[in-house]
């Protein structure tokens, strides 16, 4: 039985600073979802799978039990692919590497990518620090000042931000963007304009962790959103393809691929894709997309 294509559907997360934009995807949910975790494996936020062989399972179950889908991939599923609703400002937060969020925490660190998919005029948003001094920077968080060093950039509808652990940043009021980044919901907040959760209690601020995860000598750029290889790191890569009548998709270096509409329709093995529509291309499965559609398609190359 035909394996290739794994259709999913998204695990819709609750946040303070959600919004109502996932309807343009297609998902009717609360005007306060902030997150829609299209490929997940997240304890309790996972992706379930609609159609075919494995309909109704969750994704994990899918990965730890058919390896040769996945290229054998040797360790815990690695990546989680999302759409972020920023009704309000999400806080100003850091994520860790690796190697700190496995000897404190047991986990995998958080290096990101935002490819921005709808905008408010003269939008700007946090990346990175001007201020280089971890010092001067504890201070001015101790004095109040996020002005004296948080980095604001100009932002517009196909942007790209590569977003490595240790940077500084934060997305701002109307951005809807596509994250895709490591599987790890470690997050650290700087600060957050002192909200209220839904229990009464400021949300937690994480300040130690995030001046011992910063990093500050970063060179950071926004890239402009383009078809073909767009983000190229150590971490994952991220590909766009826009499709008008049809093309076959297939990477034979990759692990397998994790695609998201963000344009248009269009048919994939008989199935009826369109703006929001999630799936997962398996390991060395040649694919052919039949439409008029723009898809993003993020993955892990095989080093062998």
């Amino acid at each position: 039985m035909e394996k290739k294509v794994i259709f999913l559907h998204p695990y819709f997360d609750y946040k303070i600073w959600g919004g109502n934009k996932l309807k343009e995807f297609g998902y009717l949910g609360s005007e306060i979802i902030g997150e829609a975790l299209m490929i997940s494996t997240l304890n309790d936020k996972e992706s379930t799978v609609i159609f075919g062989f494995f309909d109704g399972k969750k994704l994990s179950n899918v990965f730890e039990n058919n390896k040769e889908l996945f290229g054998n991939f040797n360790g815990p599923y690695p990546l989680l692919t999302k759409i972020i609703d920023a009704n309000d400002d999400l806080s100003v937060q850091v994520h860790p590497d690796n190697d700190y969020a496995m000897k404190n925490f047991g986990k995998l660190g958080k290096t990101e990518c935002w490819y921005i998919l709808d905008c408010p005029p003269n939008s700007k948003l946090v990346y990175g620090s001007k201020e280089k001094d971890i010092n001067k920077i504890k201070k001015y968080i101790d004095n109040n000042e996020w002005d004296k060093f948080l980095n604001y950039v100009d932002v517009k509808k196909g942007d790209v931000f590569y977003v490595p652990s240790g940077t500084i940043h934060a997305i701002t009021k109307g951005i809807l963007t596509y994250e895709i980044q490591q599987s790890s919901d470690l997050t650290f907040r700087l600060f957050d304009y002192n909200r209220i959760e839904k229990d009464g209690n400021k949300r937690e601020l994480h300040i130690k962790d995030s001046l011992k995860t910063i990093k500050v000598n970063d060179n950071l750029i926004v890239i402009n959103g383009h078809d073909g290889l767009i983000i190229d790191s150590d971490i994952f890569k991220l590909d766009r393809y826009t499709i008008r009548d049809k093309k076959i998709i297939f990477n034979p270096n990759a692990y397998w691929l994790e695609c998201l509409v963000i344009e248009g329709e269009g048919i994939v093995e008989g199935r009826l894709i369109k703006k929001g529509t999630a799936f997962i291309i398996t390991h060395n499965s040649k694919i052919e997309i039949i439409g008029n559609v723009q898809v993003l398609v993020g993955y892990i190359e095989n080093p062998l």
